[in-house]
């Protein structure tokens, strides 16, 4: 017999946790709380939870107060804990919005909550950010602590700042989205003209072929090998046009003409 006891944000799945685990033959059954002397209750204070959890939260928090490198190290495992559950292969079991958030936020020892998707929508009832002075919240290694001390000295970036910033993120996207277009068209007008140069070459070939040789049989080979060279080109230029109207893919008109 398999027993579960009340941990804050845990076990929040239980109803559908105990069903899968009674499929595997392992039924759960929910222990009673220890008293201090060590007894067990009979749960007829009606309390849903153990006072003592309660202290036990405050004297993580206390703990975590002493040293900021503790409270770094809290919310990367809470954020890395919520994470991990929302992807648990078990996912219809382990439902991230069934599970406690604030609860596993205190468990963690958190002083506030961080901003992560999870969270947004999540109910924040119960929860208090500890009473403090973050500038004053300082780290035990001196070498992190004048690290904080140096970026705590910055300029603060103002809104006006963000918002510039925004602008001019924007106006490179035109400029960058303008620069791709001007690159398609100069390449475009290096292939019309390549294909211009091809044709050229092909009528000069045509002429001085008929001139040269003065055979008809001969003419009319070189002709027809000439012909099937500038029909190839023409095809060419009709699937990029294809191409360009999206009737064609980019990858089907590099297939068709890899060789050439």
């Amino acid at each position: 017999m398999s027993h579960y006891t009340s941990i804050p944000g845990i076990l929040t799945s239980i109803p559908v946790y105990k069903d899968f685990m009674a499929v595997r033959k392992i039924p759960l059954k929910e222990r009673r709380r220890f008293d201090l002397d060590g007894s067990l209750t009979d749960n007829s204070d009606g309390q849903p939870e153990d006072p003592e959890v309660q202290i036990a939260l405050e004297a993580i928090r206390k703990t975590v107060l002493t040293d900021r490198t503790l409270y770094d190290k809290a919310v990367k495992a809470f954020v890395s804990f919520v994470r991990a559950y929302s992807k648990h292969e078990a996912s219809y079991i382990f439902r991230i919005k069934d599970l406690d958030l604030i609860g596993v936020a205190k468990s963690f020892g958190l002083l506030r909550l961080p901003r992560m998707p999870e969270l947004k929508d999540a109910p924040k009832d119960g929860w208090q950010d500890a009473d403090m002075n973050w500038s004053a919240y300082s780290y035990i290694d001196k070498v992190k602590e004048a690290k904080r001390l140096a970026e705590a000295e910055k300029k603060p970036v103002s809104m006006v700042d963000i918002e510039s910033t925004k602008r001019q993120r924007a106006e490179q996207k035109k400029v960058n989205a303008a620069w791709s277009n001007n690159s398609s068209r100069r390449e475009e007008r290096e292939k019309r003209k390549e294909k211009k140069d091809r044709k050229r070459k092909w009528e000069k070939t045509q002429l001085n072929s008929a001139t040269e040789n003065g055979t008809k049989d001969d003419k009319e080979l070189d002709s027809g090998e000439d012909e099937e060279d500038w029909e190839e080109l023409a095809r060419e230029e009709r699937m990029a046009k294809k191409v360009k109207r999206g009737e064609v893919s980019q990858g089907e008109f590099d297939k068709e003409f890899a060789d050439l």
